[in-house]
């Protein structure tokens, strides 16, 4: 038991390490030499290196059509989440298309209520009502889809938490981007990693805690 429990804490400390790292190394450029060296870390489960989350959305496209398991954390989710201009959004277009499966999907989104509010406005230079739209935008379209689509089973909570990651687990692939200083969440570098590798380990185990202390969304409790 106590082995078990040092082993989880030691794989926590080095992809904690890890990711800091990689961090601060996007945060002075990051060249092509940089990709193809992430690339070669196969052991700590990196299978692909995006310069921008955007540049990852034709993967996170694809797999979101056959994924039975989505988790998603982050402060909004518009990217993925919101249809409203369009007519529908990737994950919208997915569980539409799952009549056939049952799908299993856990979001959390940060509280629109939360002090990091104030304090992403500020690293990114936006105002706190425009990340407060793009919250309530989210959860009412979040709440839409849950209640036209009888074959998922989808479960919203609000975390308080100061936004650092953001995570999109497909099944057996992690989506890893980052929340930094003057970068907006689409223009962030973004890691695909597998499973069962130290990293996806870590950060599964980092979304499951995070759950437990989130709240449930409630309907209509999203700030005005």
């Amino acid at each position: 038991m106590l082995a078990d429990i040092a082993t989880e804490v030691i794989v926590s400390i080095a992809a904690t390490l890890i990711v800091a790292a990689l961090v601060y190394i996007y945060r002075r450029a990051i060249t092509i030499k940089l990709q193809a060296w992430l690339l070669r870390q196969k052991g700590i489960g990196i299978v692909n290196v995006y310069p921008h989350r955007m540049d990852a959305r034709p993967p996170i496209s694809k797999m979101l059509q056959s994924a039975q398991a989505i988790q998603y954390m982050g402060i909004q989710g518009l990217d993925i989440i919101t249809h409203r201009e369009v007519m529908f959004s990737d994950l919208a277009l997915s569980f539409k298309h799952s009549e056939r499966k049952q799908q299993n999907a856990r979001f959390l989104i940060l509280d629109p209520e939360s002090c990091y509010t104030k304090s992403r406005s500020e690293e990114i230079g936006q105002s706190r009502q425009e990340i407060h739209r793009g919250i309530k935008h989210s959860l009412e379209d979040l709440e839409a889809l849950n209640q036209n689509i009888d074959a998922v089973d989808l479960e919203v909570r609000l975390y308080d938490c100061v936004p650092i990651w953001n995570l999109l687990f497909l099944d057996d692939i992690l989506f890893l981007a980052f929340y930094l200083k003057g970068v907006r969440g689409p223009n962030s570098l973004c890691l695909e990693i597998q499973r069962p590798s130290p990293l996806f380990l870590a950060f599964e185990k980092y979304f499951d805690e995070v759950w437990e202390e989130a709240k449930p969304f409630q309907s209509g409790k999203a700030e005005q």
